[in-house]
C-alpha cells in the first residue's frame, strides 16, 4: 500500500499519470476484506492527495477470479475501482484512453488464456481505435517469449503502430525489441 502512495507521488510531482500492467492483487478468489479495504482506502486517500493523476489499468490473471475469453472479460479487482473512482482508467473495458488532449493514445488488452484470443483482441484494436499518425502505447498482460506457451512476441508489435508496449506477467525487466 505504501508503494502505491509512493506511485502516486512520483507521478503527481512529475506532472504525470500511471500506466499499470496488471496483478494489482494476488489473487481475487481469496482476497481478504481488510486487503480489499486497505487498498480501497489507499487509492481514495491517493486520488484526493494527487489530485487529477489518473491511473490507467488493465487487469492481470491475479486480478480475475475467471479466465478471459475472446467473447468477455471478466469480473475484476480492477472494475471495482474503475466504477469508484473517476481517475481509475480500465482500458480492459474501455480499450483505449486518449492522453490529455494529445495525440498520445494508450490502449490496452488485459490478460487472455491463449494466443488466438490475445492476436484477434490484437487486431479488433488496430481495426477499431489505432488511426495512422497516432502515438500509440499498448498495454498487455501476457505471457512472453520467455515463458512455456507464448502468447506474444516482438514480432506481433513490429508494424510501426506501437510507441511503446508494455507487458505485465513478466517478473523482471526485459527488453525484447526496441520497443517491447
Amino acid at each position: 500500500l505504501n508503494i502505491i502512495d509512493q506511485v502516486f507521488q512520483l507521478a503527481y510531482n512529475n506532472d504525470a499519470d500511471i500506466l499499470f500492467c496488471g496483478d494489482l492483487i494476488d489473487k481475487a478468489e481469496h482476497i481478504k476484506i481488510n486487503v480489499l479495504w486497505g487498498l480501497f482506502h489507499t487509492f481514495k486517500n491517493c486520488f484526493r492527495t494527487y489530485p487529477d493523476t489518473k491511473f490507467i489499468a488493465i487487469h492481470g490473471n491475479h486480478d480475475v477470479t475467471d479466465r478471459t475469453s475472446s467473447t468477455s472479460n471478466p469480473p475484476s479487482i480492477i472494475d471495482i475501482f474503475a466504477n469508484t473512482f473517476n481517475d481509475f482508467i480500465d482500458l480492459g473495458r474501455k480499450n483505449h484512453y486518449w492522453y490529455r488532449d494529445t495525440p498520445l493514445n494508450i490502449v490496452g488488452i488485459p490478460y487472455c488464456d491463449s494466443r488466438e484470443v490475445f492476436l484477434n483482441r490484437l487486431q479488433n484494436i488496430e481495426n477499431r481505435v489505432v488511426k495512422g499518425g497516432d502515438v500509440t502505447i499498448l498495454l498487455t498482460h501476457q505471457n512472453d517469449p520467455t515463458m512455456p506457451n507464448p502468447y506474444i512476441f516482438a514480432d506481433d508489435f513490429d508494424r510501426n503502430i506501437y510507441k511503446k508496449v508494455f507487458n505485465g506477467h513478466i517478473h523482471q525487466y526485459t527488453e525484447f525489441s526496441s520497443n517491447f
